[in-house]
């Protein structure tokens, strides 16, 4: 799912269990926030820092989503309920790979 939001433009995925890194199972717990700026992850933890204040951005290398969180499934529930989407885009626009989000 993408979201839009004022502190950012973030993926939320299933997550693979452990250290989230591909060839992992799937972890039915768990949601993989994921921003290209790491700038955005940190301002949702300060807009959310009850819900994600603990959580620890990791930098995935070489992805389309470098920076992520990794929070548990009731989180992101109701961080979701209070951060109001901007907009909802199933398809990606023509300008996603803009340096806003994260891309030249």
């Amino acid at each position: 799912m993408w979201i839009f939001t004022k502190q950012g433009f973030f993926s939320a995925v299933c997550a693979r269990k452990g250290n989230g890194k591909h060839g992992q199972p799937v972890d039915p717990d768990r949601i993989m926030v994921r921003a290209r700026v790491r700038g955005h992850l940190e301002a949702l933890m300060k807009r959310f820092p009850d819900l994600l204040g603990e959580s620890e951005i990791q930098e995935f290398v070489g992805t389309d989503y470098a920076f992520r969180v990794f929070v548990q499934k009731p989180t992101t529930t109701t961080s979701n309920r209070k951060l109001p989407t901007i907009r909802a885009v199933p398809v990606p626009p023509t300008n996603i790979h803009s340096t806003k989000f994260g891309r030249s």
